[in-house]
C-alpha cells in the first residue's frame, strides 16, 4: 500500500485521526510521518520522553512483544491484549488476581465419578451371565462385594 500523503512510498505508519466524533485510519510512509510530527521511528522510548516528558528509560517501559500493548493500555483498559501479556505483566496483574481469587495458583475441581448403584451393579452382572462374559460377571461380583464392605 502507498502512502495516502506522498502517493509515492510505502506506507508503513497507521494513524488514526478523529474529528467530532468521526474516525479516520490513514496509512503514511516514514517520511510523512514525520512531517505530521510523528515518532522519529525505530526509537519510539526516546520520542515518549521528548514529547511528553516521561523520565522512564526504555527498560522501564513494558510492552508485551506478542500484540505490543504498554503497561499503560492494561492499566487504561484493564484488559490483556493476549495470552503472553499475563507474562509480560505479571508483576502488575498477580497482586490483582490474588486478591479476587485468594491465590496465583490454578487449581480445579473435577466432578466427582457417577455413583454405581448395587441395583445398577447387579443389573449389569445378570446381563453379562447371560452373554456368558464370565469375566465381566467375576469384576462385577468384585464391585459389588467391595461396595457392601464399604457400607
Amino acid at each position: 500500500m502507498l502512502c495516502q500523503f506522498c502517493h509515492q512510498s510505502p506506507a508503513t505508519v497507521q494513524m488514526t485521526t478523529t474529528v467530532n466524533g468521526t474516525s479516520s485510519l490513514h496509512h503514511l510512509c516514514a517520511d510523512c510521518a514525520r512531517q505530521q510530527g510523528l515518532a522519529p521511528f525505530g526509537n519510539l522510548p526516546a520520542w515518549l520522553t521528548q514529547i511528553a516528558g516521561f523520565s522512564q528509560s526504555a527498560q522501564q517501559i513494558k510492552i508485551c512483544p506478542a500484540c505490543g500493548q504498554t503497561a499503560q493500555q492494561l492499566s487504561d483498559t484493564g484488559r490483556v491484549g493476549c495470552a503472553r501479556c499475563y507474562t509480560t505483566f505479571a508483576d502488575l496483574l498477580l497482586p490483582y488476581i490474588r486478591q479476587i481469587h485468594g491465590t496465583v495458583e490454578h487449581t480445579t475441581t473435577l466432578p466427582a465419578p457417577p455413583q454405581t448403584t448395587r441395583q445398577q451393579l447387579q443389573a449389569q452382572m445378570q446381563q453379562a451371565v447371560e452373554q456368558q462374559n464370565f469375566e465381566e460377571a467375576a469384576r462385577l461380583r468384585d464391585l459389588l462385594k467391595e461396595s457392601e464392605g464399604a457400607r
